[in-house]
């Protein structure tokens, strides 16, 4: 099956004749609709708000994240955990799943104010804790990066959470508008950025 945004899935169908007449061929086909969408693992979309990375405005400096953490933090972080995390300059996009208090249900979460419904999933997932989520660990990154990484502020794109890192550890890749470069460290920042091509 192909859909009209160009997504595809493939499921199991079945076409039978009902016809008891030789000559005429009615077909019935039937399918299963496709899965709903594990918003847990699913990409997450591109920012809807364009803020460049030397903006005072910037998400990249702590004084602007920590409100917008703040917000986040106050809504969903007494008992929730973070499973995917996006920060771009100009917008923080957030999954947010439910721990043992509210397990199998999740959040997709922009600009840390507004917040879709509530979505089932099943099986583990791995997240972080709202009190990691650091603001001041992306400026400083952010300053890692241009000092001895050599990449200028306004090439940073975004912070994505990674929650697969060597050893099991979560950090966060760093994403440049281009090239191929990107930097990884971990989650609380104890870790100098290392480059990869």
């Amino acid at each position: 099956m192909v859909c009209t945004d160009g997504t595809s899935y493939a499921t199991p169908a079945k076409i039978t004749d009902p016809s008891t007449d030789p000559d005429i061929a009615t077909e019935s086909f039937s399918f299963n609709d496709p899965p709903a969408i594990d918003i847990t693992t699913a990409p997450l979309p591109g920012p809807a708000v364009a803020l460049a990375a030397t903006s005072p405005h910037s998400l990249l400096l702590a004084g602007n994240l920590a409100p917008v953490l703040g917000k986040l933090t106050a809504r969903f972080g007494s008992q929730d955990l973070i499973a995917q995390l996006a920060i771009y300059p100009g917008e923080v996009e957030a999954v947010i799943a439910g721990t043992m208090a509210r397990r199998g249900r999740s959040r997709d979460v922009r600009r840390a104010l507004t917040a879709g419904s509530p979505a089932a999933f099943e099986g583990p997932r791995n997240g972080i804790d709202f009190s990691q989520f650091v603001p001041g660990v992306i400026q400083r990154l952010t300053e890692l990066i241009t000092a001895e990484g050599k990449a200028r502020l306004g090439s940073v794109s975004r912070f994505v959470l990674a929650n697969s890192l060597p050893g099991g550890d979560s950090g966060w890749t760093i994403y440049l508008t281009s090239g191929s470069t990107r930097f990884q460290a971990l989650v609380l920042g104890n870790d100098p950025p290392d480059d990869h091509a």
